[in-house]
């Protein structure tokens, strides 16, 4: 599979990324998408107008994926953090 990546759009009514009219990546939700980590929207626009293969758009697909469990492993360090937080006694040191 080849693609000509001719513009970068998401939908947010159907969850995808579109590179081209034909072409998209699916079961992108907004949160992934808007979410920065590097640069892998930089990576789709400085490929507009080039021909990507089928190993580059999985490239792609596995960076959406680090995203998405970075977010997942992100909201489990949170409850952690709270439940640590709710613990511990008060600290007695003051910031000044």
């Amino acid at each position: 599979m080849k693609a000509i990546i001719l513009s970068i759009k998401l939908n947010t009514k159907n969850n995808k990324i579109y590179i081209n009219k034909a072409k998209y990546f699916y079961n992108v939700s907004p949160i992934i998408w808007d979410f920065y980590i590097g640069g892998y929207q930089k990576w789709l626009k400085d490929r507009n107008g080039r021909t990507v293969s089928y190993d580059n758009c999985m490239q792609c697909l596995y960076i959406l994926v680090a995203i998405e469990k970075t977010q997942d492993l992100m909201a489990q360090i949170d409850v952690i953090s709270f439940f640590f937080a709710l613990s511990q006694k008060p600290l007695k040191y003051k910031v000044f």
